[in-house]
């Protein structure tokens, strides 16, 4: 709401508005699939590797290390204990192995947006996504500092 006027968009515009189309939103959709309990996770770590744990990152492929830290900044915005793979982070991690079925990385941001509103976070790393989508919904500039 800005001055009074109520303004919303609809789930597949603002997929549009972010430039994913009508294939992404077709694909599996990761916030609806169980979570990836740790001991289907094997294949994303170093076999051997002294004091792995299946569910943390300790022993995770390096790839693989580095791409838990690099969602966890980006897509999948999450705070707390680093040392640990966390819920839909699991599914996205499976996700990222050569033959894994495409996902909607559209649906991903939707609810992870959805998601900020439901828990206690010190930021949101979607403030861009969800500033950009004000700007074009209502046609308002939104001043803030740089």
């Amino acid at each position: 709401m800005i001055a009074g006027e109520c303004f919303n968009v609809e789930y597949a515009f603002f997929a549009g508005y972010l430039g994913f189309d009508e294939e992404d939103l077709a694909r599996d959709k990761i916030h609806d699939e169980i979570v990836t309990p740790p001991e289907r996770m094997g294949q994303l770590y170093i076999p051997g590797f002294r004091g792995a744990v299946v569910g943390k990152v300790k022993g995770l492929f390096p790839a693989y290390r580095y791409l838990d830290r690099m969602l966890r900044k980006t897509i999948a915005c999450k705070v707390g204990d680093k040392a640990n793979v966390e819920d839909c982070s699991r599914n996205l991690l499976m996700r990222m192995l050569p033959n894994a079925r495409p996902f909607s990385m559209f649906d991903f941001i939707w609810n992870e947006i959805k998601s900020v509103g439901e828990r206690l976070v010190k930021g949101c790393g979607y403030a861009p996504y969800i500033t950009y989508m004000i700007r074009k919904v209502t046609g308002h500039s939104i001043e803030y500092d740089k």
